[in-house]
């Protein structure tokens, strides 16, 4: 069966057993069906430090068990993640708020923060001249240019999210309206 493209999450509770960076990379090693003993190989950690992880993200439906068979004296599971890629849902949206819209940042922050710093043990970054970009812009948008960068972003993501290459990368995109009230500009 193919990996549904993405699964959503409705409440908090299942947000906080997405919160960790490391139940992400596990997620990530799902996506293909696996034993916890091969994702654990991929990753290069033991075994033992993911079991508890996979239990919380199969409790809330993030991972779902696909086959188990006996191996000698023991049974082997194997494991799936429900979907490509993770989103709130527009319950979660509408439930939650501003605090969800908290939370859902400081997730996408440690993760990216989580990223970043793993990646700079083990790379130079001054031989990626040209390759490496930061910024952070403000910028100030009707409702229908907020609409079309969105758009703009998910079509990037789309694009690029089919091509197969040699350099991993992490990309941060956010667009996050500060201030919806009509008739103010939120400028100061």
């Amino acid at each position: 069966t193919p990996l549904p493209e993405a699964m959503e999450f409705d409440t908090m509770e299942e947000l906080d057993a997405l919160a960790s960076p490391f139940r992400l990379r596990i997620l990530e090693g799902f996506t293909s069906p696996a034993t916890i003993r091969a994702c654990a190989e991929a990753m290069g950690v033991a075994p033992t430090r993911l079991y508890r992880h996979v239990h919380r993200l199969v409790e809330f439906g993030f991972l779902e068990m696909v086959e188990e068979r006996g191996v000698g004296r023991t049974t082997e599971r194997v494991y799936r993640a429900a979907g490509r890629s993770i989103r709130p849902s527009d319950e979660f949206l509408g439930r939650y708020g501003a605090e969800g819209a908290r939370e859902l940042f400081r997730l996408v922050f440690r993760i990216v923060e989580s990223e970043v710093l793993e990646t700079g043990r083990d790379v130079d970054l001054s031989e990626r001249n040209g390759l490496v970009a930061l910024s952070h812009s403000r910028l100030y948008l009707s409702e229908d240019h907020l609409r079309e960068l969105v758009e703009a972003l998910s079509e990037i993501f789309e694009k690029y999210g089919k091509v197969s290459g040699d350099i991993e990368v992490s990309v941060l995109a956010s667009a996050v309206p500060l201030n919806l009230e009509e008739g103010r500009s939120g400028r100061r």
